[in-house]
């Protein structure tokens, strides 16, 4: 007789669902537009949500959760400044609401405010220590305001807590990678390797930087040849990058000629290039072609007049080459231009070798001395 009457009670309920108006509860045909809504942003429909959300809204008032899955759908579609205004919505109404602060920031990040997705991240971190996403992305935003040993801090702990978390160890080496800890990054990427099907463009450069930093230059070129095959096109700065990157672990590997005759074409398609032109020059100096090397020195100093770097290349190839005169010239016509002052001892100590090579030994003393910070 119960199992009768329950029957009958749920018959009735599922007859008052049918009846329009009847929004009691949340199957109701007001709340299907809500269903449809988490149902078309699950399955990647961006457009359709969005007018499913803002059509429930209409008719049962506006309130925080609405906004919110209203900023996730654009979010998702990848419109994060229209998405971070129904997010900031959200959150101003609940300040409570973890998801909400967790998705503005991240749209913060994707746009890249870091310093604001920072501060919200702090904010659930401090209220949830061991959120794994928080605790990622708060990682990936002090990394992109080059913060790293807070970041290493932040992933570290979230790797103790999720192990098997793939974008923890991508971020870690990242952050290693950034900071210039070679072994670290190395450790972390090859970690990843194992837990991914593959690996992107950067990230098997980076390995084959790591590679070449410890010497391992054939390893390293394999993973800048993979990484050459995932680029998006040869005239993409990532590209042109990576070919710079293998034509140097080239070089290294003792294939002179046919690695600077590569720098030299890379060079004709991107003459502005400063890091490429620097290559260039590094490379001949090394197998002894400073002349050659004084063309290229030269042309980064007339690109970037206030890089002091390129100045004491081409100031040093220059004594090399013996060409004093010069050197003092470009010295004395140069150094007054540089900002700040307090990066030039080193043009100092230059000035006074070339100014020995002249036979001006007098002035090349005072030189030293400035140099060494003795005179003013």
């Amino acid at each position: 007789m119960q199992r009768g009457i329950t029957a009958w009670k749920m018959t009735v309920k599922r007859l008052l669902r049918k009846i329009p108006g009847n929004n009691r509860d949340c199957t109701g045909i007001e709340n299907n537009k809500r269903k449809q809504g988490y149902l078309h942003l699950k399955q990647k429909e961006f457009r359709k949500p969005i007018a499913c959300f803002k059509q429930a809204q209409e008719e049962e008032g506006s309130t925080s959760n609405f906004i919110y899955w209203i900023g996730e759908a654009y979010s998702q579609e990848g419109d994060y400044e229209t998405g971070l205004r129904f997010l900031e919505k959200a959150v101003a109404r609940n300040p409570g609401d973890i998801n909400a602060q967790l998705r503005k920031a991240q749209c913060q990040i994707k746009l890249g405010n870091y310093k604001e997705a920072t501060s919200n991240l702090v904010q659930i971190v401090s209220r949830k220590p061991g959120h794994q996403e928080a605790l990622c992305d708060l990682g990936y935003s002090l990394i992109m305001q080059e913060c790293y040993d807070q970041a290493i801090y932040y992933l570290s702990r979230a790797l103790h807590r999720a192990p098997w978390d793939q974008n923890l160890y991508r971020n870690l080496a990242l952050a290693f990678f950034k900071s210039g800890d070679v072994e670290a990054a190395l450790q972390h990427y090859r970690r990843l390797e194992r837990l991914v099907d593959g690996l992107s463009c950067d990230e098997l450069n980076n390995i084959g930087v790591c590679l070449a930093e410890k010497g391992d230059y054939e390893t390293a070129i394999n993973y800048f040849s993979r990484a050459l095959g995932q680029c998006e096109g040869e005239q993409s700065p990532a590209f042109t990058q990576i070919q710079l990157n293998l034509t140097i672990a080239d070089f290294y590997l003792g294939n002179y000629h046919q690695a600077i005759s590569q720098l030299d074409e890379l060079y004709r398609c991107n003459p502005a290039d400063e890091n490429l032109l620097l290559s260039i020059a590094d490379c001949l100096v090394k197998i002894g072609k400073d002349n050659l090397a004084l063309n290229y020195y030269g042309k980064l100093v007339e690109l970037n007049r206030q890089n002091v770097v390129y100045l004491e290349r081409f100031i040093q190839c220059l004594i090399e080459c013996g060409r004093y005169d010069e050197a003092v010239y470009q010295l004395e016509t140069k150094v007054d231009q540089l900002v700040p002052r307090t990066s030039i001892k080193n043009l100092w100590y230059l000035l006074g070798l070339a100014l020995d090579g002249i036979g001006e030994h007098g002035k090349a003393v005072d030189c030293y001395n400035r140099s060494l910070g003795l005179v003013e």
